[in-house]
């Protein structure tokens, strides 16, 4: 098991001084710059943003499949939304899993492409005001690269129940 994994991993049971548990969607107000960081190492930054400012940054939405585990991902797709940006975070999370067939590949692929897409969205302000339509075909163009450099047929997300 990776160090960063384990730590990931070993972060989610603590109890932080707020009562709330690291790792959590629940964020008290004022919790600071270490919650707000360990939400965006843990892939749960829109829970934590929506929780402390109701305000959702549009790169944001790239968090969870950037840092995401497989079950994080998994329980994205398999709760229905009317909202959409966690819709298209959910088809997007549909994709990147069918993409990736392992979790050695899912990390692979977070760590080398979209870790840098989620930085490089971040730090290009015109990406504020795109609307989720926009944000998911970025995420997608990028997926469609990967799965073509792979090989694979561009065959976009598929809904599967289980893997």
């Amino acid at each position: 098991m990776s160090w960063w994994r384990w730590h990931r991993d070993s972060l989610r049971g603590l109890t932080g001084r707020t009562g709330d548990l690291v790792g959590s969607s629940r964020s008290a107000p004022g919790s600071g710059i270490v919650a707000e960081c360990e939400a965006f190492l843990t892939g749960h930054l829109v829970e934590h943003t929506r929780g402390a400012t109701g305000f959702v940054s549009p790169w944001t939405w790239t968090n969870l499949l950037a840092h995401g585990t497989e079950d994080e991902l998994r329980a994205a797709i398999a709760k229905p939304s009317r909202d959409r940006w966690e819709a298209a975070r959910a088809l997007l999370a549909d994709d990147l899993l069918d993409l990736a067939g392992s979790p050695e590949d899912l990390r692979e692929i977070q760590r080398t492409v979209l870790v840098p897409l989620e930085l490089e969205l971040a730090s290009r302000s015109v990406t504020r005001s795109w609307e989720p339509q926009r944000w998911a075909g970025a995420v997608s163009a990028v997926l469609r690269e990967v799965r073509r450099s792979r090989g694979a047929p561009d065959s976009g997300p598929r809904h599967h129940g289980t893997r």
